[in-house]
């Protein structure tokens, strides 16, 4: 399968390199040059959780329109340049391509669907994690199931070449019960974590810190009950707890994107789940709470950066 990843970061990467030790034809479009170039010349190294590291070899581009039709379109992008991506990527697909996205959040799941002019959208989540090290460079720290769901024929598809890849994947109907199934680790771990500064580990070891997600993904699943998605876990917080205590080194991407003085995805997982407490009339005060302290934080580095330039 000719498979395309817009957005050659952390997870694209990662994705993108066991396809190609797979033996699947995998291009990288990612718009940091010196990544690009590094990929080109020495390849995509990947270090595995259990301490391996491996080479991948793929084809690697900052220029989208450079790339025919794929057959998979993989959208990795920061949430916020989801429809720039789209835009961009449009040489990429026609009308037999899948386009799927495992990003951060829900917004995403929104705004793709009604943006494509051709292709079929899958849904998808997982619970993959990994982080840039450098260029060229990624680590994968965390592991888990990747769901895909949709048109029966399409998930099939792409589930046949995730599975083939070393992923341990679910097709299904309908990703939504899924999808909020994992953002369940991403609205506790994300605004804690950017916050407070704590790895994984060390959010569910300090006492206010585990309070403080208890009570977002608390709320949350409220929010989920009453949208009325059905629910994969009776007991999130204790499953986002035992993800954190399974992965104590994982440092989130929006304590990484903090670190880095970044705009993070806070808007997109904790903030989604505020607006859709507000849309159902629900009261959602500790996650537009956190938002609100995250959003300021990042302002205050980013006002920086912009007077700089």
């Amino acid at each position: 399968m000719r498979v395309g990843i817009v957005g050659a970061g952390a997870l694209g990467g990662l994705f993108g390199a066991k396809l190609i030790a797979a033996g699947e034809d995998v291009v990288l479009v990612d718009t940091w040059p010196e990544h690009v170039s590094t990929i080109d010349a020495d390849g995509l190294a990947v270090r595995t959780p259990n301490g391996d590291r491996f080479v991948a070899h793929p084809e690697a581009t900052t220029d989208a329109s450079e790339v025919d039709p794929v057959d998979a379109l993989f959208v990795t992008v920061k949430t916020d340049a989801t429809v720039a991506a789209l835009e961009a990527a449009a040489p990429m697909i026609d009308r037999e391509t899948i386009v799927t996205t495992f990003q951060n959040g829900f917004t995403a799941h929104d705004l793709i669907p009604d943006r494509l002019e051709e292709g079929t959208f899958v849904g998808g989540t997982t619970r993959h994690g990994a982080r840039v090290q450098g260029p060229g460079e990624i680590v994968h720290d965390a592991t888990g199931e990747t769901v895909v769901g949709g048109s029966e024929d399409a998930v099939g598809r792409l589930a046949d070449v995730l599975t083939d890849a070393g992923f341990d994947t679910k097709a299904t109907a309908d990703v939504r019960p899924y999808l909020w199934d994992k953002q369940f680790v991403s609205i506790g771990v994300k605004p804690i974590a950017a916050l407070t500064g704590l790895v994984n580990g060390d959010l569910v070891v300090y006492d206010a810190a585990a309070a403080a997600l208890e009570a977002v993904v608390t709320e949350a699943d409220r929010v989920r009950e009453k949208l009325g998605v059905e629910a994969i876990t009776a007991d999130p917080v204790t499953m986002v707890r035992e993800f954190c205590r399974e992965n104590p080194d994982h440092i989130s991407s929006a304590l990484e994107d903090v670190r880095q003085q970044r705009k993070t995805e806070i808007e997109h997982v904790n903030g989604a789940v505020a607006r859709y407490g507000e849309e159902v009339g629900m009261p959602v005060p500790y996650n537009r709470f956190v938002t609100d302290l995250v959003v300021a934080k990042e302002r205050r580095y980013l006002d920086q950066v912009d007077q700089q330039t």
